[in-house]
């Protein structure tokens, strides 16, 4: 047991004595056991929320590495950019007026275009809609003055 828990900690990055309480770690120390109890237990799926916050360049630079040589899937919960661009393949977004979550591939900023495109596309049909609601209730109005 003893070599899974030191095999795990050098995958986050992290060399402390395995004594040392969670009280006693940083922020970032915490951060990065944290990571390694939930590895330890081989998740089929690894959620992070917010994986960079308490971390300094180092270790977010240790954690973009294990996230680009990680096997197995990872949900990641961030307002990060530049650390999305780093690893992500595919983006889950919650559409706040549909209520549905909608797919996407490609980086974050990629999908921030796609996003954006969809939304013009949705705006441009809204429009053409409206006008075409307009020209209904002109006619109607029309032919009910005759």
């Amino acid at each position: 047991m003893d070599m899974k828990i030191a095999d795990t900690m050098e995958e986050v990055g992290l060399s402390i004595p395995v004594e040392r309480t969670l009280g006693e770690c940083s922020g970032g120390q915490q951060a990065r056991l944290l990571l390694a109890y939930a590895l330890i237990q081989k998740p089929d799926i690894l959620l992070l929320d917010e994986p960079t916050n308490n971390l300094d360049a180092d270790g977010i630079g240790n954690l973009i590495s294990f996230l680009l040589m990680y096997e197995k899937t990872v949900i990641v919960i961030s307002h990060d950019a530049e650390f999305l661009n780093m690893f992500t393949d595919g983006v889950l977004y919650l559409n706040v007026q549909t209520h549905a979550v909608e797919q996407y591939r490609g980086n974050y900023d990629d999908v921030l275009e796609q996003i954006a495109k969809q939304i013009e596309k949705e705006k441009m049909l809204n429009a053409r809609m409206e006008k075409e609601i307009k020209d209904k209730k002109e006619k109607v109005n029309f032919f009910a003055n005759k």
